[in-house]
């Protein structure tokens, strides 16, 4: 059997992100923050034992009561799911940029009372505190030895610009995308895989073309080599067989 992985997917939206997470093997406790429509993605996977919890917040302008309120339920299932004896094979949290946001308003929050309680100078920023967090939950899980985590993640649009006479900015889109509050995930996760789709032809003679799913390995720390390679419709099993070599996984 495989050893267990930690892994980063990043994308936009409906590109797969979510389907290629539940390829992990079942059981699976799927901490669904801030997302919706995957109702009908759970149909295809049947056959799995999956644990679904849809954490969402209550109000369109939630208050850091509600983030709060978010996080301790959040918590407490993760809690559950990383047991010893929970039983599970995989842990997917989807999106851990939803998470995040929650997050950093909590930590501010209680940051904020710390300081006016204790009269500390030493302030950390939003960033930093959802950092160590992010740090401290990935460790916990990775103390249930067979347990892979999935953080599945949103992407944002880079853009860029040049300042005006009027002291303001400029900006316009470049295009191109980056992983939504997570560009440094690296430090987090063994594999990181960004997911996007692309044309491939199925059917030469008649010139037919098919969009499937392409996801681009960004990051292996098992096996540098996988850098780059753009691998069409991957899943665990197909990922694992890449990373370690046959005689490795079947010993």
């Amino acid at each position: 059997m495989a050893p267990r992985i930690t892994l980063s997917i990043w994308g936009r939206p409906k590109v797969g992100k979510t389907w290629f997470a539940l390829t992990f093997p079942d059981p699976i406790a799927f901490l669904e923050v801030g997302e919706s429509g995957s109702e009908h993605l759970l149909g295809k996977f049947a056959d799995k034992k999956i644990h679904h919890l849809n954490l969402q917040l209550k109000n369109l302008t939630p208050t850091s009561a509600d983030h709060e309120a978010l996080l301790r339920t959040f918590e407490t299932e993760f809690l559950k799911a990383v047991h010893p004896e929970s039983g599970y094979k995989t842990l997917v949290i989807d999106s851990a940029s939803k998470l995040w946001l929650s997050v950093r308003t909590v930590k501010v929050e209680e940051q904020a009372r710390e300081k006016a309680r204790t009269s500390t100078k030493k302030m950390l920023t939003d960033y930093e505190l959802a950092n160590i967090y992010f740090e401290q939950i990935v460790h916990l899980a990775r103390q249930k030895p067979d347990l892979n985590i999935v953080l599945v993640h949103r992407d944002r649009e880079i853009w860029e610009g040049e300042e005006t006479d009027s002291g303001g900015r400029q900006m316009r889109a470049t295009g191109k995308f980056e992983p939504r509050e997570f560009k440094d995930i690296g430090f987090l996760a063994q594999v990181t895989i960004h997911a996007g789709r692309e044309w491939v032809v199925t059917d030469v003679k008649k010139g037919i073309r098919e969009e499937v799913p392409a996801h681009t390995i960004e990051r292996c720390a098992m096996n540098t080599k996988l850098h780059g390679l753009r691998p069409h419709w991957l899943d665990y099993e197909k990922l694992v067989a890449r990373i370690w070599p046959e005689e490795v996984v079947s010993g």
